[in-house]
């Protein structure tokens, strides 16, 4: 087991490896940890598992962990769930596209760097209270043409259409 937030605050921590044996990982794993640009699991791990350095559950449904010193765009897997509060403390993160399969949006906490959210779905849920993107003061968040739910806010960011450009 890797208790409740472990190595919090780590700032020199660059890359975490997590071994075959480990069943259980506590909330806030690597929370504050700068400097982390890799996870990944050993492929024998029946618990967990990583794409791209990215920590997900074996399933790959939830997005456990993306790590907080990775900077640039990121676009979470087609069949992901949830995701939580892997993206607190994700300072580098300046996008984020959120597939169509997440109904319920998590925390993007200390994410002061995000300008664009693109939403391949209907618009989800988020908790009460405080913004999911209460850090993010200069988010815009994207669209599809006939994805239902949205209107001209979304959890107190503007929203716009998204027109993806068709690959030919």
């Amino acid at each position: 087991s890797i208790g409740y937030f472990a190595f919090e605050g780590c700032a020199s921590l660059t890359s975490v490896s997590i071994g075959k044996g480990v069943r259980n990982i506590g909330d806030a794993l690597l929370f504050g940890c700068p400097s982390l640009t890799a996870i990944t699991v050993d492929p024998l791990n029946g618990f967990f598992s990583s794409v791209d350095g990215v920590l997900f559950d074996k399933a790959q449904k939830t997005l456990l962990k993306y790590p907080d010193g990775r900077a640039g765009s990121y676009v979470i897997p087609e069949g992901v769930t949830n995701f939580g509060l892997a993206f607190a403390g994700s300072i580098g993160l300046s996008s984020v596209t959120i597939p169509a399969s997440v109904s319920y949006v998590g925390y993007f906490a200390g994410c002061t760097n995000l300008t664009t959210a693109y939403f391949r779905g209907d618009a989800p849920g988020y908790g009460k209270g405080a913004s999911p993107f209460q850090d993010s003061p200069l988010l815009t968040i994207y669209y599809l043409a006939g994805a239902t739910g949205w209107s001209q806010t979304f959890a107190n960011r503007p929203t716009m259409l998204w027109l993806p450009q068709v690959q030919t």
